[in-house]
């Protein structure tokens, strides 16, 4: 006999650790450190005001995870994992990566785009090709 899934079968992800964040409006900025260092953009760790355009960065660190397996500038060593996110660009020559289409490494290296001016949009983000790969 087949087992037919049913909605308690299927896992609901949740999103959660909101205790090292803070809420900005739009239009708000701020400089304040907030935030799991794996998960910080560039702009936190150099001074920067930031705004909700972080968030971006974070949920491509939460896309690369979940597609590669890995944390994408992950070093042992704390400053060097600020320099890591600072500098260093995002590898898609990794294993995690080999079989992945061109569409999700586009997506998750312009939501990791080191200048939060030229990272792409919420809006663009629900538009991009990737997305239209799940009906």
């Amino acid at each position: 006999m087949i087992h037919q899934p049913t909605p308690e079968d299927t896992p609901t992800p949740k999103l959660i650790d909101f205790g090292l964040s803070t809420v900005l409006l739009p239009g708000e900025t701020s400089t304040e450190l907030y935030g799991t260092l794996a998960y910080c953009s560039p702009e936190i760790f150099l001074g920067m005001p930031y705004n909700h355009m972080t968030d971006i960065w974070s949920t491509g660190i939460v896309i690369h995870m979940l597609i590669s397996g890995i944390v994408p500038f992950m070093s042992m060593n704390k400053d060097d994992m600020k320099r890591n996110i600072i500098y260093r660009k995002v590898n898609f020559n990794q294993p995690g990566w080999l079989k992945i289409s061109n569409d999700a490494k586009d997506l998750v290296a312009r939501m990791l785009e080191k200048d939060f001016t030229r990272r792409i949009t919420i809006e663009q983000i629900l538009n991009h090709s990737w997305f239209n790969l799940f009906p």
